[in-house]
């Protein structure tokens, strides 16, 4: 499957210009066109930022924010010309900037958070898609062609691509190409090479973190205090029940971190919960986006809501979430096949040292002979009479033995299949354990 991505800034300033790209040319605009013909692409998505309002400014008096990017969208669906885009795929992202006839105000890391968001939503459904449709799918061409990106819209569209094909390149083969043309603007050539200055196998990566306190929201600190008031009072509310889905959040991202692999199922969250949760702080942030007419000349747009750096660790457990049901039917569980979790072991095979332990740990369990049809302590077999049942844990033993120490977990056979569940006495003390060993964010 190939996935293009293209960064755009005001396309209504770029000129025709002849693009060459693996020996081939075509005057264009812009570099889709040839990218489009040359790749082949399964699907094509436009990342943009809702500051090209300001090409709409004029006779818009009556205009709400929805309306704009529906205007901005059609006007982009017209400048191409053809049947490469829908446009449900242009991505269009709250951005920050002063221009002619509009300002826009807010914190910039939102475009960030948003354009995460945006795109872990599109690729879900994406693979989705391709699921319901029985086509397998080994690996994923990813191209980023920034070609046309400005200021911080290039370097956040790569660092929220890299990060999410980073964890789908745990479950398919990720290869991530970054395309930039030579210069245009600014030069009279009339002929310019598209360049692939990245073209890299990602590894899978998983880089998570824990944040002081439990802000997804907070009010934007330049509004009026009247207001910052009122909307803090209404990020409480939307915001309920967040602390439990936060700390499961963590010691779950810290399980999958560290290939602790019984906790994967312990703590797996409910992905419709955690969905309905992401979709519900997004929602809230587009409703607060506020135009204000302060004179007929130009329109101020304020981002009255900041995005925490807490709602990106989210929108990776979510990420990770769907994925795994969707690639091993994984579902919250107290009591496991030993065989679920020998197949899900496969996806720490790029760390030989997860896969080492991995593979010695359900070794041991497998050559135990005569175990019992009701749980007893894994150390009970192991140890025999040197074994005394305890529920003390250590770090060094939680994740050394990848979560299957002998006063952790306990296991039975019930017709030739092994079960294994994680003893009750000890949950609270490695929940606290793994979330304190967490990397701490800023």
């Amino acid at each position: 499957m190939k996935i293009l991505f293209e960064v755009w800034g005001n396309y209504k300033k770029w000129r025709k210009v002849n693009y060459l790209f693996n020996g081939k040319n075509k005057e264009s605009e812009t570099s889709l066109q040839i990218l489009y013909e040359d790749i082949k692409p399964d699907k094509v998505f436009i990342i943009l930022s809702d500051t090209l309002i300001d090409n709409f400014v004029s006779n818009s008096k009556d205009m709400g924010y929805i309306d704009f990017i529906y205007r901005i969208k059609e006007d982009i669906l017209n400048f191409v010309n053809n049947e490469i885009l829908q446009k449900e795929n242009l991505l269009v992202i709250p951005g920050v900037g002063s221009f002619e006839k509009s300002e826009f105000k807010g914190n910039p890391n939102n475009f960030f958070y948003i354009l995460y968001y945006e795109v872990v939503k599109k690729i879900n459904e994406l693979l989705e898609k391709k699921s319901e449709s029985n086509e397998k799918i080994n690996r994923i061409d990813v191209y980023l062609d920034i070609t046309h990106g400005i200021n911080y819209m290039t370097l956040m569209a790569y660092r929220v691509l890299k990060e999410i094909f980073s964890i789908i390149s745990f479950f398919y083969n990720i290869k991530f190409i970054v395309l930039n043309s030579d210069p245009v603007i600014g030069s009279n050539v009339n002929q310019v090479n598209i360049n692939k200055i990245e073209n890299v196998n990602l590894s899978p990566q998983f880089n998570f973190y824990k944040f002081k306190g439990y802000n997804l929201l907070l009010p934007f600190g330049e509004i009026d205090d009247t207001t910052k008031k009122d909307i803090g009072k209404q990020i409480k509310d939307i915001e309920n029940n967040k602390k439990e889905i936060i700390d499961n959040s963590y010691v779950f991202g810290g399980s999958f971190q560290n290939a602790l692999l019984p906790f994967i199922y312990y703590l797996f969250p409910d992905v419709n919960k955690l969905e309905e949760f992401i979709d519900k702080i997004i929602g809230f942030f587009k409703e607060k986006l506020l135009i204000e007419n302060k004179d007929l000349n130009k329109i101020f747009i304020v981002q009255q809501v900041e995005i925490q750096p807490l709602f990106h660790s989210i929108l990776q457990i979510f990420l990770l979430t769907k994925l795994l049901f969707k690639n091993y039917n994984i579902q919250k569980k107290y009591e496991i096949d030993k065989e679920e979790i020998n197949s899900l072991k496969e996806l720490f095979n790029y760390n030989r040292t997860l896969k080492m332990r991995l593979n010695k740990e359900l070794d041991k369990i497998r050559d135990i002979m005569n175990i019992e049809n009701e749980y007893k302590d894994y150390g009970f077999y192991v140890l025999k009479n040197e074994y005394k049942e305890e529920d003390k844990i250590d770090d060094r033993n939680l994740y050394a033995h990848c979560g299957f120490a002998y006063t952790i977990i306990q296991i039975k056979k019930v017709n030739e299949k092994i079960f294994i569940k994680i003893k009750d006495s000890v949950l609270d003390n490695i929940y606290k354990k793994i979330s304190n060993n967490l990397l701490k964010g800023e």
